[in-house]
C-alpha cells in the first residue's frame, strides 16, 4: 500500500487520557506472560503516550517486552505470529510487533481468556473465591470466565435465550428452605466418575500423580486448615474423604462435595458478605441433612451425594442472573488446535500442541504439562513429547474444561470411547445418616441410567439406498 492508503485505515488522531488503557495494557500483559511463560521475560513494561496519564495520545498501547540475551528470538516470533502477531521488523537485537491491524483498518477488540483482569477482587456483583490465594483467584477466574456478563471476551458463541427457573442455575443451585424459587434445587448431580477426572493440584491424573496417594483416596480425612484454598472459616471437626484435598482449582470451583463449600450471595433468606459468600457450616450431603435426601423424598436431591456449582452465580439472591450459555468459548478453540497437532504424530508440532494446552491449564491454576510430569508416576514422567500420553491430556483436559458443556458425550464418540458411557453411574450412599455411613463405599447407582451401542458411531445407509445398489455395504453393527 501507498502512504496515503495507509493513513486512511489507520488514521493518526489524539484523544484525552483515558481510564481504560492501563486495563487494555494489563490485559495484554497477561497474554504475553502466558504466551511467553516458558520464556525468560525480564520485564514488560507500559510505554509511549498512552501510558502518561497527563497528556493527550494515540489510542494505541505500546508495550516493551525485554528478554535475557539467552532467549532464541525466533522461537518468541514463532509463538506471538502464531496469537495473532505481525512481525512488523526484525533485527539482531530487536523486534517489533502489531496486533489489531488488518487490511480493512483497525481490528475490533479480539477474544482473549478470561484472567485476573476481569475476575478482580470479591465484590458484591461478583462475589466469593479469595484473590488472596493463587487458588482462589484461579476459581474465581473459571468460575466467572462465561458468567461475567460486562466480560464475555473469551465467548465467541452463546446461547441467549432467557434461563428459567427449571433451567440449569436453580437445579445447580444448593437447597434452601425458608425463601424462593429454590424448592426445585440441589437436583444437578455429578457422578463419582467425573469428580475423578478432574486433576490433582499438580495438574495430573489422580492416578498418574506420584504424591497424591491413589489407593488411600476413599479414606475419611478431618477438613484441613483452608482445605480449598479460599480462606473461608475452618471447620476441624468436619469430615470428608482423601479423595476432595489436594485437587486442581476448577474441582473447588465447580464441585460441591459433603462438608465442602458452596458459594452464593443469600442463604435461608439471609445476606452473606460478599468475601464470605458462601453457605454457612458447608454443605451437609447426608440423609436428613440439610442438602441431602431425605426419607420419601423422590424428586430434588442429588442421587450421586455431589452437588454441581458451575453455573450458578455465586452473586445467585432470590433472583436469577441471567448470561449466554457458552456455546463455543476460546478455551474449545485453543484445545480443538492443540487436540490437531497432537493427531498429525510429527513431533515438531508437540510443543506448540503442548503451549495452547498450557494457555488453558494456567488460566485454570495449574502448572504447565511440562513441569506437571516431573510429578508423575514412572509410566508418565517427563514424557512430554510421547504422543499418548500428550493425548491422553488433551483429552481428558477437554473432558475437565467443559464439565456439563455439552461436550463430552461428542468428544467420546468420536474419540470411539463411547463405550464408557454404559458403565455404571457411581455415587455415594445417600442413604447413610453419618459420614461414616454415606462415605462407606461407591455404590452403582440405581438412579441413573445410559447406553450406547457401537452402530452408533455411524449412521446406518438408508436401506432404500441398498436397495437401489446392492453393491453398497452397510455399515458395521447394523443387520
Amino acid at each position: 500500500m501507498i502512504l496515503e492508503e495507509l493513513w486512511k485505515l489507520f488514521p493518526i488522531f489524539l484523544t484525552e487520557h483515558k481510564d481504560c488503557w492501563k486495563k487494555w495494557f494489563d490485559e495484554e500483559n497477561e497474554r504475553l506472560e502466558s504466551l511467553l511463560l516458558q520464556k525468560e521475560i525480564v520485564r514488560i513494561s507500559h510505554i509511549g503516550s498512552t501510558a502518561v496519564d497527563t497528556i493527550w495520545a494515540k489510542p494505541i498501547i505500546d508495550i516493551l517486552v525485554e528478554i535475557s540475551r539467552e532467549c532464541n528470538m525466533e522461537e518468541i516470533k514463532e509463538i506471538l505470529t502464531c496469537n495473532g502477531y505481525i512481525c512488523m521488523n526484525q533485527n539482531q537485537d530487536r523486534m517489533s510487533f502489531n496486533r489489531g491491524y488488518t487490511e480493512k483498518g483497525f481490528a475490533e477488540k479480539v477474544y482473549h481468556l478470561y484472567g485476573d483482569v476481569e475476575a478482580g477482587e470479591p465484590t458484591a456483583a461478583k462475589p466469593g473465591f479469595t484473590s488472596s490465594t493463587e487458588s482462589g483467584k484461579a476459581q474465581r477466574r473459571v468460575r466467572y470466565c462465561f458468567m461475567d456478563a460486562a466480560n464475555l471476551c473469551e465467548v465467541i458463541m452463546g446461547d441467549n435465550r432467557t434461563e428459567t427457573l427449571y433451567d440449569v442455575q436453580i437445579r445447580s443451585s444448593v437447597r434452601q428452605t425458608k425463601q424462593a424459587p429454590f424448592a426445585m434445587a440441589n437436583s444437578t448431580a455429578p457422578t463419582l466418575q467425573m469428580v475423578e477426572l478432574f486433576y490433582t493440584k499438580n495438574g495430573l491424573p489422580i492416578d498418574k500423580d506420584e504424591e497424591y496417594g491413589y489407593s488411600e483416596r476413599y479414606e475419611l480425612i478431618n477438613l484441613p486448615k483452608n482445605f480449598d484454598g479460599n480462606m473461608y472459616a475452618d471447620r476441624p471437626n468436619d469430615q470428608t474423604i482423601k479423595l476432595h484435598l489436594n485437587r486442581e482449582p476448577r474441582f473447588y470451583s465447580w464441585i460441591g462435595f459433603a462438608n465442602g463449600n458452596y458459594e452464593i450471595s443469600r442463604y435461608n433468606a439471609v445476606d452473606l458478605a460478599f468475601n464470605k459468600a458462601y453457605v454457612p457450616g458447608g454443605l451437609k450431603m447426608v440423609a436428613g441433612g440439610a442438602h441431602g435426601w431425605k426419607t420419601g423424598q423422590t424428586t430434588h436431591f442429588s442421587v450421586t451425594g455431589y452437588l454441581n456449582k458451575k453455573f450458578t452465580h455465586p452473586g445467585l439472591t432470590t433472583k436469577l442472573i441471567q448470561y449466554p450459555f457458552p456455546v463455543f468459548r476460546l478455551a474449545e478453540l485453543y484445545l480443538n488446535y492443540a487436540e490437531a497437532l497432537i493427531e498429525t504424530g510429527n513431533p515438531a508440532n508437540y510443543s506448540i500442541a503442548r503451549n495452547y494446552i498450557d494457555k488453558v491449564r494456567v488460566r485454570a491454576g495449574i502448572p504447565i504439562i511440562e513441569e506437571s510430569l516431573e510429578h508423575a508416576t514412572s509410566d508418565w514422567k517427563g514424557k512430554k513429547d510421547d504422543q499418548e500420553v500428550l493425548r491422553q491430556i488433551v483429552r481428558q483436559e477437554r473432558q475437565i474444561e467443559f464439565y456439563l458443556e455439552n461436550q463430552r458425550f461428542w468428544d467420546l464418540r468420536r474419540w470411539k470411547k463411547a463405550e464408557a458411557l454404559n458403565e455404571h453411574f457411581k455415587g455415594w450412599n445417600i442413604a447413610g445418616t453419618s459420614i461414616i455411613e454415606f462415605f462407606k463405599e461407591p455404590q452403582n447407582n440405581p438412579f441413573l441410567t445410559n447406553s450406547f451401542s457401537r452402530e452408533h458411531y455411524l449412521m446406518p445407509v438408508p436401506l432404500s439406498e441398498i436397495e437401489r445398489m446392492p453393491q453398497l455395504i452397510q455399515n458395521p453393527y447394523y443387520k
